[in-house]
Parts: structure tokens; C-alpha cells; sequence
């Protein structure tokens, strides 16, 4: 513990990408930081499948961009299928304004594995895996928890802010009492496969506009590919999960490749929002604050995520050194852009598919086809 009775400036609740963004991030600025995460390892199945160049540019900042695009498969047509079969270019991202592909696809835990790499090297950062969060308290100074490692008892952290990045049910958010709002939508089939090489007939991401079965082709990173099929209402799910009728599903789309089912699950997507993102000194990151179905459906469940860690990551040098009006400024201002965000994410008519969306975060004119 510092002289002034702080063990980090920092504490980040969880360990996912968001918190290992948000913590390395920080300690390349100097900020000294303590993470704590429940789980041993980082979780072994995909998840989020896409970032753009916003989110690259993010990595170019905390040092890991080169590594990332090494383990990703560039994107370089995004196209509609009408349910006659016609086939509409939605996009094709072939040049950037930030510097980087426009899009991208990953595997989420191949990206955790190389934020995790990042941190070990970063001495600022104080990762500590197998602790659990049981309490915060705070006051006008700064952020006390109680945390306890595996086998072990209770023990106190001070820190001068904390950031609860630790999922949808995060703990810290109810420890704050900040409501979790929002819909629930349509549950989608997801199914992940191992191939041995790129699908012939979906070598791009393909949106399926079939009102029986609306349905998402995605290739993922190098050796992976990605099908998300809509369940309607009073489908019963197990059925979709049997594996024959996986391999009945997947079977049409195979040209003589092979492709080893790694994972299948039912999803439910939300558009959920904390009611507030900041209580004092605790701040909240990722799917703690907010969801975002559409998102979720793109496969950019990270997008929104990342882009949000960036306004307070730049902000805490300064949150940290100043005064307290100063620091009180500086939080109240990283919730606000981050907010500002989540609207521009959230906001349909930037999020419309086939159409404007797509075009307009990608930077292709809306006449080009």
C-alpha cells in the first residue's frame, strides 16, 4: 500500500475484454492498476465475432493492434440475400478513414489471450485471477472492497475508483443498486464450427432475409465459420440442438469442406441499459451498463464495449492527479461520452440493415453498390 493508503489508483471488476481492455489502457497511460476476475482461465468458446477499424484503432493504443489482425480474417464484402435468392452487395470495406480494415472478424478467445499477454507485460497492472468481489464501500476519497481469493478469506482493496466490468448480472452494479432496464427480443440459434478451410459458398458474412428462418453466415477468424438461425415463438429449443439436426443445418452449406461443431447455444438477445453508469467513485463498463441486441446479432457485442472504454481511459491521468472538482469533472464527462456512445450505437437509423448502417460506419457512399 502507497503512502497515502491507496494500493492502486484503479480496481476493474472482471476480467473479460472489456476489463483487460480498459485495464491495459490504463496502465500504458501510468495509472497503476489492480484486476480482479473469479474465473482461472479466460472462457474457452467464441463469442463476439466482429470489431471495425474504430476498435482497431483502440488496440493500435494499447499496443496489441498487430497481434489481434494476426489471429483475424479481414472482411471484404458484407452482402443480403433476399428471400428470392437474389443476392445485394451491402458493403464492401476495402478502404478505411482510421488507418485499418473496416471489418474484421475474430475469435473472442484468441483477443483474450492477447489483451492477457499485454497485461503480463505491463507493469502497472496487477492481475489477479481467482479472487472474488464481495462488498464495495465508498467515500469521498476513494474505494474500498472485500475481495477473496480461492481457499482463502477476505481481504481489502483501496483504490481511489473502481469500474465494475464484470458481465450482464454484474455484482458491483447491484451492490450500487442501479436498475438494469430494457427488452428482451428473439432467441437466434448459434452454432460455431472448426473448418479446414474457407466455405466456397459463404466466403464472406451474408444476412439471410427469409422471413420462415432469418439467418447469419459469418466466417470468423482463420479456421472458424459462424451460422446464427432466429428461433420463432413457441419453438421448443432443445429440438435445434439435438446434433443431427445441427448437422442437417450445416450440411447445405458445405462444398466438400469438413466443419467440427465447436459450439451450439441458444441466445436470447436484450437491449438492456443500467439507468445510471457512475455512482461516486464506481463506474460501470460493458454489459454491466448496457446491451445491445443489434449489436449482439452482428456479432459486435465487443463494439459498443470498446468504443466506451476509450473516452475514460483517456481521462484517467487526469481524474487521478487532480483535484477533486477536477476528478468529479472528469467522471462525470467519461459517462457522458461514453453514453453519447451507446446512443450513436443504439440508434436505429445508423443501425438499419441492408441499407444506411452498414454504409455509414463503414464510410462507403450510400449510391455505391
Amino acid at each position: 500500500m502507497s503512502d497515502e493508503g491507496y494500493d492502486c489508483d484503479v480496481l476493474v471488476c472482471g476480467l473479460g475484454p472489456v476489463g483487460a481492455l480498459l485495464a491495459l489502457l490504463l496502465g500504458r497511460r501510468g495509472i497503476s492498476v489492480i484486476v480482479v476476475e473469479r474465473a482461472p482461465e479466460p472462457y474457452p468458446l467464441p463469442r463476439a465475432a466482429v470489431v471495425d477499424d474504430e476498435v482497431l484503432r483502440i488496440f493500435q493504443s494499447a499496443g496489441v493492434v498487430a497481434e489481434v489482425l494476426a489471429d483475424a480474417q479481414i472482411q471484404e464484402e458484407v452482402s443480403f440475400v433476399t428471400v428470392g435468392g437474389r443476392k445485394i452487395l451491402l458493403l464492401r470495406p476495402v478502404d478505411g478513414i482510421q488507418g485499418h480494415p473496416p471489418l474484421v472478424s475474430i475469435n473472442q478467445p484468441s483477443l483474450e489471450r492477447t489483451l492477457g499477454a499485454a497485461l503480463a507485460q505491463t507493469a502497472a497492472v496487477d492481475v489477479r485471477r481467482q479472487h472474488e468481489l464481495l462488498d464495495l464501500d465508498q467515500d469521498a476519497d476513494g474505494v474500498t472492497a472485500t475481495v477473496r481469493p480461492v481457499g482463502g478469506s477476505g481481504e481489502a482493496i483501496r483504490a481511489r475508483w473502481a469500474v465494475g466490468c464484470d458481465g450482464s448480472a454484474s455484482l458491483v452494479r447491484q451492490l450500487l443498486g442501479i436498475e438494469y432496464s430494457g427488452s428482451t427480443f428473439q432467441r437466434w440459434l448459434v452454432v460455431d464450427v472448426l473448418v479446414d478451410r474457407p466455405l466456397a459458398k459463404v466466403p464472406h458474412p451474408h444476412f439471410y432475409g427469409d422471413w420462415k428462418r432469418p439467418t447469419v453466415s459469418l466466417p470468423m477468424s482463420p479456421g472458424r465459420h459462424r451460422w446464427e438461425w432466429m428461433l420463432h415463438h413457441g419453438e421448443e429449443e432443445a429440438a435445434f440442438l439435438e446434433p443431427e439436426a445441427l448437422r442437417e443445418r450445416i450440411e447445405p452449406w458445405l462444398q466438400g469442406e469438413s466443419a467440427e461443431i465447436e459450439r451450439a447455444v441458444v441466445y436470447t438477445f436484450h437491449a438492456r441499459m443500467a439507468t445510471r453508469w457512475r455512482e461516486g467513485r464506481v463506474l460501470l463498463a460493458g454489459d454491466a451498463e448496457e446491451r445491445d441486441v443489434v449489436g449482439a446479432v452482428l456479432g459486435e457485442g465487443h463494439q459498443g464495449e470498446a468504443l466506451a472504454c476509450a473516452p475514460g481511459a483517456g481521462a484517467a491521468p487526469a481524474a487521478a492527479a487532480g483535484g477533486g472538482g477536477q476528478r468529479e469533472s472528469r467522471a462525470e464527462g467519461e459517462e457522458q461520452g461514453a453514453r453519447e456512445v451507446s446512443k450513436r450505437m443504439h440508434d436505429p437509423p445508423r443501425r438499419q440493415i441492408p441499407e444506411r448502417g452498414l454504409r455509414i460506419r463503414s464510410g462507403v457512399p450510400s449510391g455505391r453498390r
